[in-house]
Formats: C-alpha cells, structure tokens, sequence
C-alpha cells in the first residue's frame, strides 16, 4: 500500500516502511497455516460424518437382517419308539427321498446321531 507524502512541496506516493512489508510475508506464512488448519478440520468433520454414517447404518440394519433370518418351523414331540426314518416317512413330499429329508432334520435340530429319545422336540425343515 501506498502513502501520500510531502517532500520539498511536491506530493508523492512513498512505499510502506519495511516493517510492514515483514508483517507481510508472516502473513503470507499465516495465510498457508491456516489453508492447512482449515483442510485438516475439512477432512476430520468429514471423518466423523463417514463414521456417524456408518454407526446409523448398522444400527438401523440390525432389525431387519435378525427378522429376515428368524425362520418358524413346525415342532413336534418324540414319542416312544419314533425314529428318525419313521417321522421323516410321515412328513416327506410326495417325490422326494426320505434319507435326504432325514439330513435337513439332522442338520435342523444339530443332531450328531440318529438316536431318539421321547419327550424330545425336533423342528421340522
């Protein structure tokens, strides 16, 4: 910036004191500190955005997932001399093989053998 000034009655235009052009150039440096400062506190409120985003979106997916996957089956009571072959027979498809029905029955109730006992309940697939 330019200051008017008085020199042997003319009126002309001086430069700033040197001082202030050193104020300048700190400023200069300020200006890309705070470029920084600014780009920095930028990217943490977008972090924090991204992170509360997916926070939300995992908590808000969580009933839907655990109701999608809860699966009703129809249960019944062992009774004395059931076995697997003889309950499976009763309840298998017309067409579709009884050992294969007797697997999803296994796997269904976490059986490890075939062995019944009664008074023991079993979903049915």
């Amino acid at each position: 910036m330019l200051y008017p000034s008085f020199h042997n009655n003319h009126f002309y235009n001086q430069s700033q004191p040197s001082g202030v052009r050193y104020s300048q150039a700190s400023s200069a440096e300020g200006f890309g500190r705070t470029r920084k400062l600014r780009m920095i506190a930028l990217a943490a409120i977008m972090m924090m955005c991204l992170g509360l985003g997916a926070l939300f979106h995992g908590w808000a997916g969580d009933n839907e997932v655990q109701a999608a996957g809860i699966t009703i089956h129809e249960q019944i009571v062992v009774k004395p001399g059931d076995t697997l072959w003889s309950i499976s027979e009763q309840r298998v498809e017309k067409g579709e093989d009884v050992r294969i029905y007797i697997q999803k029955l296994k796997k269904l109730n976490s059986l490890t053998s075939s062995a019944l006992q009664a008074g023991q309940v079993l979903q049915l697939p």
